[in-house]
């Protein structure tokens, strides 16, 4: 009796170690587990490398373009964009990256979007991001026609059904963020204004506003009541220049905002806000520094932004900052911060979202290593190994205006 107990207690044990759903040791890897010793070998074409926390970087491949690993011209009218911002949606399954000014032609001409958004349901990223669908008139679909989702000061009809772009001078509209609080997704886009690209370099941003979606992207509406002024159509500097650029990340319940000005010459300011009131604006507060306990310092609302407005103790990373994003890596056990600084796309790290951020490390050379290249945009999803391995998308200017997908490996 005592042997056929014991037997039963361990086929039971058997039986429940299964259900956990705890892989095996000595399993071969699978689709889902990446081999280490691959990913650990350094490639032929990897750049060169001189940090010492990076093993490798390298181009996997254009993920846009008559040349992508889908011909995106084809399928969803988009011959050259750029940005690539990632969010996942869990409820659908979709990767979706947002890209910005989007054309139709070479020479940047045809069928002028100010954005458009293209999404994978592949979970596999080593060979290369192929869509799946995009964003089109009448929401998500397999091919088609790619649509503006925010306003725009072209003539193309948005998703955002019956609304005009905020400041009539604005030339183009840009996204520069994304999250998503439950089922709504909130995308974030500055308002560049008509003179784009004056001869001192960079862009002036009238201000950051923010659309949703809570359909899963087949439609969108403004956030009325979320404006980060940077300035008006006088020229006259508003409350929020450190916020012309916003990117959000979720941690411990709130949405963590970074902020730059416009173009890549700026430093990093920060704000915050419960999830549950994200639409509030008086109810974001902005770091202002730590105490002399080394705890961070918020300020409330639009006296916390003018608060920090001039205060060079508010910057969380200190300038110059180009396009960027933030991520928590659960392999570094840090919160990563990817941006363009100068002519390299850089990182550093840090324990929580405040900071403070480690010295930066270069990843690639924008001039050397891309064809004049900017922008450095990941999310958690876009890693394996635990995120050893992640893969971010940079923008490539030359010899064709379209998004690259780069392999990152840690050592």
């Amino acid at each position: 009796m005592k042997r056929i107990g014991i037997e039963v207690l361990l086929i039971a044990a058997l039986l429940l170690t299964g259900c956990t759903g705890t892989p095996d040791a000595t399993e071969p890897p699978t689709e889902d587990t990446p081999d280490t010793e691959k990913i650990m070998t350094i490639p032929e074409d990897a750049f060169p490398n001189s940090s010492n926390t990076i093993l490798y970087a390298r181009r996997v491949g254009s993920i846009t373009g008559t040349a992508g690993f889908t011909n995106t011209m084809e399928k969803f009218n988009v011959y050259g964009t750029d940005l690539g911002i990632p969010y996942y949606d869990e409820t659908t399954g979709r990767l979706t990256l947002l890209f910005g000014d989007t054309y139709a032609a070479a020479n940047f001409s045809g069928n002028w979007r100010s954005n458009v958004a293209l999404y994978t349901t592949q979970k596999d990223y080593s060979t290369g991001i192929a869509f799946d669908g995009a964003l089109c008139i009448d929401g998500p679909a397999e091919s088609g026609v790619a649509v503006q989702l925010t306003p725009g000061a072209n003539t193309v009809t948005p998703l955002l059904q019956g609304d005009k772009v905020k400041t009539p001078l604005t030339h183009t509209c840009i996204p520069t963020g994304v999250v998503m609080i439950g089922e709504t997704t909130y995308i974030f886009y500055m308002e560049i204004d008509k003179n784009a690209f004056p001869p001192s370099g960079g862009w002036g941003v009238y201000c950051n506003r923010v659309v949703k979606s809570e359909d899963h992207g087949k439609t969108w509406t403004q956030v009325e009541s979320l404006v980060w002024q940077a300035k008006d159509e006088n020229e006259v500097e508003g409350i929020a220049p450190n916020f012309a650029q916003i990117y959000p990340v979720k941690a411990d319940g709130y949405v963590y905002i970074y902020g730059i000005c416009g173009g890549r010459s700026g430093g990093v300011k920060l704000g915050r806000v419960l999830e549950e009131n994200f639409e509030d604006f008086e109810a974001y507060e902005y770091f202002a520094g730590n105490n002399a306990e080394g705890a961070p310092i918020w300020r409330s609302g639009t006296n916390g932004l003018k608060y920090i407005k001039q205060r060079d103790g508010a910057y969380v990373i200190d300038l110059p900052c180009g396009e960027m994003c933030v991520t928590y890596n659960e392999y570094l056990g840090k919160y990563l911060a990817l941006y363009q600084s100068g002519s390299n796309i850089v990182y550093r790290t840090a324990d929580t979202p405040w900071g403070t951020f480690s010295a930066p490390q270069t990843i690639l050379s924008t001039s050397k290593d891309l064809g004049s290249g900017y922008g450095a945009f990941t999310c958690q999803q876009l890693s394996d190994h635990g995120g050893q391995r992640i893969w971010i998308m940079c923008s490539e200017w030359t010899p064709v205006y379209n998004v690259s997908q780069i392999e990152v490996v840690f050592k």
